[in-house]
């Protein structure tokens, strides 16, 4: 599960250095992971209050909320790019057959795509549902 983790931290490094060259590649796909992460959890919170597993009314407090994220944030970046952690697992991705980088981006693109779609899908049916005053 970590390795996948780490290779789709790998693809959006590489696509951000092949959009932008050497403008901080490793930070950019560290925020767009924390995104997809992001999107992922709203997707599957708004699915358990669709079925009544999870009250949709719930309260954060302020502070609870901002210790939770940053908390997260922290986490996040410990695992992916404190002291260039992101090098070691970028080159051992590339150094990996065609074969392998094949079926791994094509897994890679699914995942990507089911969690755009899921998220629009979501985020359109709560704008229906909701009612506006």
């Amino acid at each position: 599960m970590l390795r996948a983790y780490y290779y789709i931290y790998y693809k959006l490094f590489k696509w951000r250095k092949k959009q932008h060259g050497n403008d901080m590649p490793h930070f950019y796909a560290f925020l767009f992971m924390i995104y997809l992460q992001f999107s992922n959890f709203a997707v599957i919170y708004f699915i358990l209050t669709i079925f009544d597993v999870v009250s949709s009314e719930v309260i954060f407090d302020r502070f609870e909320f901002i210790g939770f994220a940053f908390g997260y944030f922290a986490l996040n970046y410990l695992f992916l790019v404190y002291r260039g952690r992101h090098k070691k697992f970028v080159s051992r991705f590339e150094k990996e057959s065609c074969p392998q980088n094949s079926r791994r981006d094509f897994w890679f693109n699914v995942y990507i795509l089911i969690s755009v779609i899921t998220f629009i899908g979501i985020f359109v049916y709560a704008l229906l549902t909701i009612k506006f005053r």
